[in-house]
């Protein structure tokens, strides 16, 4: 954030931005010497005393704007290493302040607000600043994705399923596979907001993509929660379950049995006992 001057005057200052200011700003060399302190204090990861010199920048007065957007900086900075996610959000609306940030930097200022955020479990604000993030023409991917699991995460699954969906869509859209994760979260938002039909085919996309065991016990267990089942199926659903997921109850084993042998298939009804004795 701060250098030294062409001139080498200590406590001239340019921040990242400055090349989009009408004129390179300065600081005065008493709170200069300070700031350069504590971002060296900061690159070594002496954050005690990085603190000690921002609060000391703090206490002197007749500060210029372009010095408090410095101290905003370092003093957001800080909050970033050491997760004060509320110190780094206000930090960050006070830099954001004046010519001197780059739209680059406010926007990896943004991100590094909503990490904090989401770390923090506090999801809502997550959320928000995601948006803001989104809306300062942020184009990270996994921001999408962040928005998503912090809706499913603070309960709103409705907008959760809602954000999911879109984000399976811009993956599908581009050729690609939508990650595991993705799938389960949307399968249970819309299960929690009673679209079974739509759940049911996300589930049927997650095996199709991830054919693993737990994941076809999922899909099998859903076909034996439909009404309509017909009894004459039962035997193929188990037979369904025996091949991609497997049977684990003493009960499937000897239910299975029984239907093998209203099915005229005794050899098929004693390997479903003899398995199950096993």
């Amino acid at each position: 954030v701060l250098a030294q001057s062409g001139g080498g005057s200590a406590g001239t200052a340019a921040p990242t931005g400055a090349a989009s200011a009408p004129a390179a700003p300065t600081v005065r060399p008493e709170i200069g010497a300070v700031l350069i302190d504590a971002q060296r204090l900061l690159g070594d990861k002496q954050y005690k005393d990085a603190g000690v010199k921002l609060a000391a920048a703090q206490a002197m007065a007749d500060k210029t704007p372009y010095e408090l957007h410095i101290l905003a900086r370092l003093t957001g900075a800080l909050a970033a290493a050491t997760g004060d996610a509320d110190l780094a959000a206000q930090q960050h609306e006070l830099a954001s302040q004046g010519p001197w940030m780059k739209d680059a930097d406010k926007i990896t200022s943004l991100q590094a607000v909503v990490s904090l955020y989401y770390n923090a479990k506090n999801y809502a604000k997550a959320v928000e600043w995601i948006d803001r993030y989104l809306q300062a023409g942020g184009t990270e991917p996994m921001m999408g994705n962040l928005r998503a699991q912090s809706f499913y995460l603070k309960g709103d699954y409705p907008a959760a399923a809602k954000a999911l969906e879109l984000e399976v869509g811009k993956v599908t859209a581009a050729g690609k596979v939508p990650t595991e994760v993705q799938f389960k979260l949307l399968a249970d938002a819309q299960r929690r907001t009673k679209d079974e039909a739509g759940s049911t085919r996300t589930v049927e996309l997650l095996v199709r993509h991830y054919p693993s065991k737990a994941n076809w016990g999922t899909l099998v267990q859903r076909l034996w929660a439909k009404p309509s089942l017909a009894v004459r199926l039962q035997l193929d659903v188990f037979r369904l379950q025996q091949a991609v997921a497997g049977l684990s109850e003493a009960s499937d084993f000897t239910e299975m049995a029984e239907l093998a042998l209203q099915a005229g298939s005794a050899a098929e009804a004693l390997k479903a006992m003899e398995q199950g004795y096993a």
